[in-house]
């Protein structure tokens, strides 16, 4: 079994096989992820004996993807996809018609995974085109997820790690609680060069992810932070790590597959086939696995029985009459049952689009507000503590921190004296008084401010 991994203009590869139970890797290695040059390696390498599987299991990034477990009555699979579809519809990253999914069923709890088909149906005519044959197809967060759970076992499910899946297309934070995937979050990749200015950029968006979950879902105790991923390595990122989450370097772990047997001469795996060994992992042991992405797939002419040909006319007839009165009935019943379930599901799809206005308000004002770059820079509990205070109409147009002291916060605001009032609320603002008079701006759409004082919260004054 092949396990492949791209990432941007490189294909990752790890080939294992399960002996007596356990995997065991075959081979391991890397090549430009065009097709033509990938299928030149796989032909010189099975030259050697090498890479010789004809099946692969490939991966889809966070971003544009969805998995979510629902709670749903028993239904057939036509009307779990509906109920599916209706239960998710507000958290697509896509349009509903544009989805393709897989489900899997435990009781009355129901495992959905879901992606744009286009994005599908493209990794699937990339394994097509490589000549392999396509076993499966998962999100790459639960596969790194399950190859850390596979080697890391006893460390992880004992605590909180975040792990920082590390990529020159796009990286991940993944949010493991006592070895479960609780939550993964798309973060920016960080080129094929090293930059200072990605390396910025990643970590200013990795505080903005970590206070945004902090605040929708605060963790308790301490937490532990991980590097794994084909950029893992590189100079310079343990640092810019731990500053972006004010930990010290020595505290910020870079880890790599384990615990698998290999055969003699292959070398450990690094950090960068962690995906990949997840993905064939999970070929391999396919009752650890989530559900697979491929039976999402309606292909042309698969649902399409030719035994049924071989079956009498008379018979056929014959079971359609008999059987109709009890069809009607179980249709019935079904569609009763999927009523019910979702009438009790309406209150929570109105609080599931409120969550995601709130969110979307959130994330575009917190990038609003980080847009004034090196001048608020480390200063996140102030901004925080800003998009919790600014009345809805207010726009800043500048920021001036010296040390705890803010020197000028400017701006216009539909009403100052509701700006006052809620900055009084908020602990971290209170020091600020208006410095100046305010001026009504032209048209009279508001009213022209600038503010100033201590971030001590509890200034007094006028």
């Amino acid at each position: 079994m092949l396990g492949l991994d791209r990432d941007g203009e490189t294909l990752y590869l790890v080939e294992m096989r399960k002996t007596r139970g356990v995997p065991l890797v075959l081979a391991f290695g890397s090549c430009p992820s065009a097709v033509e040059e990938a299928k030149a390696f796989l032909s010189a390498r099975r030259h050697e004996g090498h890479f010789t599987a004809v099946t692969a299991a490939a991966a889809l990034g966070r971003h544009g993807t969805l998995q979510k477990e629902l709670e749903l009555p028993p239904l057939s699979p036509a009307a779990t996809r509906k109920a599916a579809l209706a239960a998710l519809e507000e958290r697509f990253p896509f349009p509903a018609a544009e989805a393709c999914l897989a489900w899997r069923r435990r009781g009355r709890s129901v495992l959905v995974v879901a992606a744009r088909r286009a994005a599908v149906e493209e990794q699937r005519s990339f394994l097509l085109s490589l000549d392999l044959r396509p076993r499966r197809l998962d999100l790459r967060p639960a596969a790194v997820a399950a190859a850390l759970r596979f080697g890391y076992g006893p460390e992880l499910f004992s605590g909180q790690v975040i792990v920082l899946e590390l990529r020159t297309a796009e990286s991940t934070m993944l949010f493991l609680r006592d070895g479960r995937l609780e939550y993964a979050h798309p973060l920016p990749g960080l080129g094929r060069e090293e930059s200072t200015e990605a390396l910025s950029a990643f970590g200013r968006d990795l505080r903005l992810a970590l206070a945004l979950r902090q605040e929708q879902e605060p963790w308790d105790g301490p937490l532990s932070f991980w590097l794994t991923g084909p950029a893992a390595t590189r100079p310079g990122i343990r640092e810019a790590v731990a500053a972006a989450v004010n930990v010290a370097p020595e505290e910020i772990r870079v880890v790599a597959p384990r615990g698998f047997l290999r055969h003699p001469g292959v070398a450990p795996l690094g950090p960068e086939a962690m995906a990949a060994a997840g993905l064939a992992l999970f070929a391999l042991i396919p009752q650890e696995a989530p559900p697979d992405l491929l039976d999402g797939l309606e292909v042309p002419g698969a649902a399409f029985d030719r035994r049924a040909l071989l079956l009498p006319l008379g018979l056929v007839l014959a079971f359609t009459l008999a059987g109709s009165y009890f069809l009607a009935a179980a249709a019935k019943k079904e569609t009763e049952a999927l009523a019910a379930w979702l009438a009790d599901r309406e209150k929570e799809l109105a609080r599931l689009t409120r969550y995601r206005e709130e969110s979307a308000v959130l994330t575009a004002r917190l990038r609003l507000l980080t847009g004034f770059g090196g001048e608020v820079e480390g200063s996140l509990e102030f901004l925080l503590a800003l998009h919790r205070a600014l009345p809805p109409g207010t726009r800043l147009t500048r920021i001036a921190i010296a040390g705890d002291r803010v020197e000028a916060l400017e701006g216009v605001t539909p009403s100052l004296s509701t700006l006052l009032a809620a900055f009084a609320r908020e602990p971290l603002l209170r020091g600020l008084r208006l410095h100046g008079r305010a001026s009504v701006t032209e048209g009279g759409a508001g009213e022209r401010f600038v503010l100033a004082g201590p971030l001590t919260g509890g200034g007094e004054g006028g």
